[in-house]
C-alpha cells in the first residue's frame, strides 16, 4: 500500500498545490516519515533481524557504501552540475 499511496500523494500535491502548502505548515510531516520506518520495523520479523545481523559482510558493505560511496558520488555530481543555490549543493552531497 506504500507505493500506492505515495503516488496519490504526489498526484493531489501536484493537482492542489495549496492543500500540500497547507500540510507543510502543520509540520506533521517529520513524523510521517518516521512512521514509514517505524511500521517497515514492525514488519520485520525477529528471525530475519537475527539473520541480517548476524551478516558481517553485509553489514560492512552497508556502511562503506552509505558513509563512503554516498558522499564521493554526491560529491561528483556537484562538481558536474554545479548550482547556485548553496543550500541546493550541499543537498546534493548528502544525499545522492
Amino acid at each position: 500500500f506504500l507505493p500506492a499511496g505515495l503516488l496519490l500523494a504526489i498526484t493531489i500535491g501536484v493537482l492542489f498545490p495549496s492543500l500540500g502548502v497547507a500540510a507543510g505548515s502543520w509540520r506533521f510531516t517529520d513524523h510521517l516519515a518516521a512512521g514509514i520506518f517505524f511500521i517497515g520495523g514492525l514488519k520485520l520479523r525477529t528471525e530475519e533481524a537475527k539473520t541480517a545481523l548476524s551478516n558481517s559482510p553485509a553489514i560492512l558493505w552497508g556502511t562503506f557504501s552509505i558513509l563512503l560511496v554516498t558522499a564521493v558520488l554526491g560529491t561528483r555530481v556537484n562538481d558536474l552540475f554545479p548550482l547556485s543555490v548553496r543550500e541546493f549543493s550541499l543537498g546534493i552531497s548528502l544525499f545522492v
